[in-house]
């Protein structure tokens, strides 16, 4: 077998991995009464990848003579440093399986489930029952094959959600040793755990959403690029555009700005067009050309999406004239100051560009002091054409403030980042470059798991949970779509999964049983539209403003979406309907509750509450530096 036919079967494995497993999982779990037609296909090419397979380890077997220790311990010494990197994350990350997801993350694992179980084999099934809010059949397709796997199919998704994760951060090496090839191995290594302990990426990877597809398969696809496996690059492309919207625009920026690159400088040199060159491109262009044609007719297009967004935004309008609110493109000047301050600050993001900056000055420097010119890649150029669509798109595109659309921003920031740290510091300064690296990453770690980043706790408004503080980076414009009520906003690291473990805590230590609610304070405010903000951090003890249902298990004493467990039973009232009695739902004051408290809370809440209910006993529950007060309180 030829060394480029092994390399294209190798290529057809990897691809057939994904959709092979997905419909054989689906049928096992479906169990429909008659044969699909698609699964004769499947089982067909299933046997036909086992037989290759097969070959290949026996290729394996055969050329390398893997039963001699020698060769075993010889493969550890050249791949140690990926053993490793494998072990911490997965160490690491073991926490994010058993964590709930949430807010978004919650709502898109109940969509998920809704359409895996309903889901039938056919092309519109998987078409429309898979793009979930957003074109998401790259993204949900792959979890799904853990929800179909797993008994506890939480924890299957979130395995999946860890597996990709572990596959991004193993491409994000390769990309480090195939960007910067002078620098060592062990410095990738470390390079690739600062990368993986960043807060805006370790710190969502739990989060259920379309954008960490776009963020994970994004990595992917540069590296099987830069690899030169033309096949997988295709597939993974797809995957990557048929994630989220803004796939499709990153795909085509990367391949854009290289293809200008090459162009120039094969013209510089021989002063003629380079067609090959041409051809080479519009061949990689045809996922992009197609991603662009079916976001332009089908329903996910942005003039939908804005379409749709207007008309949502309206509604809110109706309740009050004075409200006025911008969706879609456009520019608002107080949206754009809230992004660039996320962007360019939030939870230690300013290191990386810091670093960025004060390489762009020094480089600029030389060429002025010494004439030094820095060979830059194509691909490099690539990656900086992926950073201006990325701002451009978080800065007009006006939306939601959420902090998981920065992860993309991530990966191009601490690329550009280890790039300098590796330019700049030579031999001599290896001890030095180490140190700096080691920090770095130690306090990435850290921040992934409690706020500690002073700058940006000058730059955000920022509240008390116990000990510990929170940022709290919102766009709070009265004119403009009050996101302040949109509890993700504040999912930037992993201070709220342990939050959720503070949460199951105060449920066993009430012996929470459904027989008596639970009742949620807010903090008094009054929108323009007469409605109050909920205490967005524990709203998803009901399940996302009930937009879903959250069960609690007793026995093993952890919040669930099983059915059979007991229904999470909880009120919201803000303090004049404490007052009135009456929520905005026409819910009135339960006779008995367990009424909750967050340390920001002030005791004029607690007042209002005492005015209609006697407390009976206060629980103080504390866990992980965070911690509530909770009262069992009866009506007068």
């Amino acid at each position: 077998m030829s060394e480029n036919r092994s390399r294209i079967i190798k290529e057809l494995m990897y691809i057939g991995i994904l959709p092979l497993l997905f419909y054989i999982s689906a049928y096992y779990y479906l169990q429909p009464k008659q044969l699909p037609r698609i699964m004769i296909i499947v089982y067909l090419l299933a046997m036909l990848w086992v037989v290759f397979f097969c070959l290949y380890i026996v290729k394996k077997i055969k050329s390398k003579r893997v039963f001699q220790p020698k060769v075993w311990v010889a493969f550890l010494d050249k791949h140690y440093l990926k053993v490793l990197l494998f072990c911490i994350l997965t160490v690491f990350n073991v926490q994010s399986i058993v964590t709930l997801p949430r807010w978004d993350g919650l709502l898109y694992y109940t969509f998920l489930i809704k359409q895996c179980n309903v889901f039938d084999f056919t092309l519109s099934g998987l078409i429309d029952g898979f793009r979930i809010v957003h074109p998401s059949h790259g993204y949900y397709c792959f979890l799904a094959i853990g929800a179909y796997l797993f008994e506890n199919q939480l924890m299957g998704v979130l395995v999946m959600q860890l597996i990709l994760y572990l596959i991004t951060m193993f491409c994000y090496f390769g990309l480090l040793r195939m960007l910067f090839p002078r620098a060592k191995e062990n410095f990738c290594f470390w390079g690739t755990l600062f990368f993986a302990f960043s807060p805006l990426i370790f710190g969502i990877e739990p989060i259920i959403s379309c954008d960490y597809g776009v963020f994970c398969y994004l990595i992917i696809f540069l590296f099987v690029s830069l690899k030169r496996y033309p096949l997988l690059e295709i597939w993974v492309a797809i995957l990557l555009i048929l994630s989220k919207q803004q796939g499709v625009l990153y795909y085509v920026a990367f391949y854009g700005i290289v293809f200008l690159v090459n162009i120039l400088r094969f013209y510089r040199t021989n002063h003629k067009i380079d067609v090959g060159e041409i051809r080479k491109l519009l061949r990689r262009m045809i996922p992009g050309f197609v991603g662009i044609g079916y976001y332009m007719v089908s329903s996910a297009s942005p003039f939908a999406w804005m379409k749709g967004m207007q008309n949502s935004t309206n509604n809110i309008a109706d309740l009050n004239e004075s409200v006025q609110t911008l969706q879609g493109i456009g520019v608002n000047g107080e949206y754009i100051i809230e992004k660039l301050k996320q962007i360019f600050i939030l939870n230690f993001a300013w290191v990386n560009w810091l670093i960025i900056l004060v390489g762009a000055v020094s480089i600029v420097y030389m060429r002025i002091k010494h004439g030094n010119r820095v060979k830059i890649s194509a691909s490099i150029y690539g990656l900086i054409g992926i950073a201006v669509v990325y701002i451009a798109f978080n800065l007009f595109v006006v939306t939601y403030t959420n902090p998981r659309y920065l992860s993309v921003g991530t990966v191009v920031t601490s690329i550009g980042a280890f790039g300098i740290l590796n330019l700049y510091f030579n031999f001599q300064k290896e001890k030095l470059k180490r140190i700096i690296l080691y920090g770095l990453t130690g306090i990435s770690l850290i921040a992934s798991f409690v706020s500690i980043d002073p700058i940006s706790f000058l730059v955000f408004r920022s509240f008390p949970v116990g000990k510990l503080y929170m940022y709290q980076p919102l766009y709070d414009n009265p004119n403009m779509y009050p996101s302040d009520i949109y509890a993700d906003n504040t999912v930037y690291n992993r201070q709220f999964a342990f939050y959720t473990f503070l949460e199951e805590k105060m449920l066993r230590e009430i012996q929470y049983d459904g027989s008596i609610p639970i009742l949620q304070i807010d903090m008094a405010k009054e929108l323009p539209y007469e409605q109050g903000t909920y205490d967005y951090i524990n709203m998803m003890l009901e399940g996302l403003y009930g937009r879903m249902r959250l069960y609690w298990d007793e026995e093993n004493g952890k919040l669930t979406g099983n059915d059979n467990d007991i229904p999470m039973k909880v009120y919201y009232f803000w303090s004049e309907q404490i007052k009135k009695g009456v929520n905005n739902k026409g819910d009135t004051l339960p006779d008995s509750a367990y009424a909750v408290l967050l340390p920001r809370q002030d005791k004029g809440i607690l007042n209002t509450l005492q005015k209609k209910y006697k407390i009976l006993r206060k629980y103080d529950i504390s866990a992980y530096g965070m911690s509530l007060s909770v009262y069992k309180i009866q009506l007068k």
